[in-house]
């Protein structure tokens, strides 16, 4: 679907893909100029191309070694290019309430604790994330929840200093240093 989007705003541009399900890659290959078949947690093969962008959106946190995959995306970037990945925060209020006040670290079916994240990452840890596999962070934004009033009244006295808190996601752009 974000490969869709992509080539629909930007019909002009090549559109590459990869997955390891074969069900998303037969629908991506209906969409997208190039489509792949990779194991992201094997073994990752050499890549024809260099790349303007790549995305990673809510990838990396299902991998057994981001940062080796990470390092393998950078090194595929075109010497302009960046990369854009949207990561969740696992500092977000409710995960943290849950933990302190509760005693509860619970996985779900989907969010932040998703059954499947096998890696968590605060805004700290993305950071470094990225650093480690030679890009710097040109920009970060938070995805926010948690706007009722308090949080917002906790924000503003704090001057954003809490921003970690209420975000349940980052989108982070980076470049090769």
């Amino acid at each position: 679907a974000n490969g869709r989007a992509i080539k629909a705003a930007r019909p002009r541009s090549g559109v590459h893909g990869i997955d390891r399900a074969p069900e998303a890659l037969a629908e991506a290959e209906k969409h997208l100029d190039a489509v792949r078949a990779v194991d992201l947690d094997g073994d990752l093969p050499a890549l024809e191309a260099t790349y303007d962008v790549i995305t990673c959106g809510d990838v990396l946190e299902h991998l057994i070694d981001p940062w080796s995959v990470l390092r393998w995306l950078a090194d595929h970037l075109a010497p302009d290019g960046c990369v854009v990945a949207s990561i969740p925060n696992v500092r977000y209020y409710k995960v943290l309430r849950d933990l302190v006040f509760r005693g509860r670290f619970t996985y779900r079916d989907s969010g932040i604790l998703d059954a499947t994240h096998l890696r968590f990452f605060t805004l700290r840890e993305m950071q470094a994330l990225f650093a480690r596999a030679g890009l710097a962070v040109v920009e970060h934004r938070p995805v926010l929840g948690g706007s009722n009033a308090l949080m917002k009244a906790m924000d503003a006295v704090s001057f954003g200093s809490l921003e970690g808190l209420r975000a349940k996601q980052y989108v982070l752009v980076g470049r090769r240093t």
